[in-house]
């Protein structure tokens, strides 16, 4: 069977990395994976962001909120 994995974190515990790691060892012995980590925007979106295009940096910037404060 083909199966598509889209696995978001798990607060506190794994992230959507790790998640999908985890569950492509439980089922590869027996089926065609396919693995994407999700993220709602929250906890871990960039490190879901840099493993689904390989073209995607890490680039830190200083930035200021509305009151001009860092």
């Amino acid at each position: 069977m083909r199966i598509l994995l889209l696995p978001n974190a798990f607060k506190g515990s794994l992230s959507a990395v790790r998640a999908g790691q985890v569950l492509t060892r439980a089922l590869a012995n027996r089926h065609t994976l396919r693995c994407i980590p999700l993220s709602d925007g929250g906890d871990g979106f960039i490190d879901c962001f840099l493993q689904i295009d390989p073209h995607a940096r890490l680039v830190k910037v200083r930035a200021c909120n509305a009151f001009l404060q860092p």
